[in-house]
């Protein structure tokens, strides 16, 4: 572990853990994680031990740190990450859509790097979803990882993307069914 990537997490959570924690200084401190060159594997194992002690907090700050936590994993998930992202999924409460949009991206990196089943049955999941946003961006995703794959999205979604472009609620959904549908 980089000694440097460690000091910053210290130095997130002491600014969180402050009186008056000031909120600019926080976001600024969790941004920065996003620009490490390479974390190595032990620096994404504590971040990610840092995000779950600190995801679906509510106190000033908080949400800066666990959005910028999810945004440095989209670009480097992997397989030991997917019990992470699949809570992140499913946390519920404030910013429940960004987390879950955030996790659908992460999730769709290690679908489309490993094949994994448990990352694609989420994806394909979300296009069931109550909400429309996440509908919308599963199907996004979910067309990017099977391209990525070099195969056909199965029947079973297709089937699904059929019907919600007939039947979603959303036009946008809708629209973005059709445009992959065959």
């Amino acid at each position: 572990m980089s000694e440097k990537f460690l000091s910053h997490l210290i130095s997130i959570q002491a600014a969180l853990n402050e009186d008056n924690a000031n909120t600019d200084k926080i976001g600024l401190l969790a941004r920065a994680l996003r620009w490490y060159p390479d974390p190595d594997q032990q620096d994404l194992t504590a971040l990610i031990a840092f995000g779950e002690s600190i995801q679906g907090q509510r106190e000033a700050g908080y949400w800066e740190v666990e959005r910028a936590i999810y945004e440095t994993l989209t670009a480097r998930a992997t397989l030991e990450h997917l019990p992470f992202l699949l809570r992140a999924y499913e946390t519920r409460g404030t910013h429940a859509e960004d987390r879950r949009r955030l996790a659908l991206q992460g999730l769709s990196r290690i679908a489309a790097l490993t094949g994994d089943k448990t990352a694609l049955e989420t994806l394909a999941s979300a296009l069931s979803h109550n909400r429309a946003d996440t509908r919308g961006w599963a199907i996004g995703f979910l067309t990017e990882v099977y391209f990525a794959l070099h195969r056909p999205l199965p029947e079973a979604i297709q089937s699904r993307l059929r019907w919600l472009a007939e039947n979603d609620p959303s036009e946008d959904v809708r629209a973005e069914a059709a445009r992959v549908v065959k």
